[in-house]
């Protein structure tokens, strides 16, 4: 499948129970393909041709760290496989597990959509705080739309003349 986005490695506290905890993540976008390496310590991750026509390549990870290993671009690649060897017989001990969640971010601050400065909350909306009462609705609207004049002079003056054109000098035999 496509796997787009952020990528987190779980590992076990402890060798008696079942309780994962978060060791590690990183952002593989467009992800096509993902192979966990045979020592269980690397993941390969690849964006492949033809369902992926543009950013063709491989990435390395290391679960343990989240950081890339090796990446590598290429115009069209169509597949990426480990090269076949021995499984690794020895696993990730619960100490490394224990040195790697120490690292990771707790996730504290979230990505929130962006929110223009009058919006966040922050007391200066004058549109809330008339909603509120707080501020005076005021009488007049001063805004100007793009029908109307600039000047005021220039509104009054068109208002009082009718505008002037050739056909009508004609009319009235001018």
């Amino acid at each position: 499948g496509n796997l787009a986005g952020e990528v987190d490695f779980y590992g076990k506290k402890d060798n008696e129970s079942c309780d994962f905890v978060k060791i590690s993540k990183c952002e593989a976008n467009c992800t096509v393909s993902a192979e966990w390496g045979p020592d269980g310590r690397h993941l390969l991750t690849a964006v492949l041709f033809p369902r992926m026509r543009v950013d063709n390549g491989l990435t390395l990870w290391n679960a343990l760290t989240g950081t890339k290993v090796l990446s590598a671009s290429s115009e069209q690649l169509y597949e990426v496989a480990w090269r076949p060897g021995q499984a690794s017989d020895q696993d990730i001990s619960a100490e490394e597990v224990g040195r790697a969640t120490s690292n990771v971010d707790s996730g504290g601050a979230k990505k929130q959509a962006y929110k223009p400065p009058k919006a966040r909350g922050t007391g200066d909306s004058t549109v809330a705080a008339m909603m509120r009462g707080e501020v005076a609705v005021p009488d007049e609207d001063r805004r100007r739309r793009p029908w109307q004049s600039k000047k005021e002079s220039d509104r009054n003056f068109s208002q009082t003349s009718p505008p002037h054109s050739p056909e009508s000098e004609d009319a009235n035999g001018g």
